[in-house]
């Protein structure tokens, strides 16, 4: 999997298969946004992985779990029962 100039935002990174994610799409060459409300374990994946090999880049933000809400929350009503499908970046302008 080559993963080379793509973004991926990854919620509930700190453990589990979040984690996991952010070290498989880091090696497959992806800028990882790594996003928890844990942000010590963050920094502890920020170190784990070796981004100067893979060119990769893992950034730990800091947004709050209502800003992420706040996407999910506009798809709720009625008004919104046309999108089938979307991806948003919910990174503070991190992928522009």
């Amino acid at each position: 999997m080559n993963l080379a100039h793509k973004v991926a935002f990854i919620a509930g990174a700190a453990d589990g298969i979040g984690r996991a994610t952010c070290r498989l799409f880091a090696k497959a060459g992806a800028r990882v946004a790594a996003v928890d409300i844990y942000t010590e374990r963050i920094g502890t994946l920020v170190k784990e992985i070796d981004c100067t090999r893979t060119g990769a880049a893992v950034v730990g933000c800091l947004g709050t779990p209502e800003e992420i809400a706040g996407v999910a929350l506009c798809l709720i009503p009625d008004d919104a029962s046309f999108v089938t499908g979307a991806a948003f970046s919910i990174d503070g302008g991190f992928s522009r």
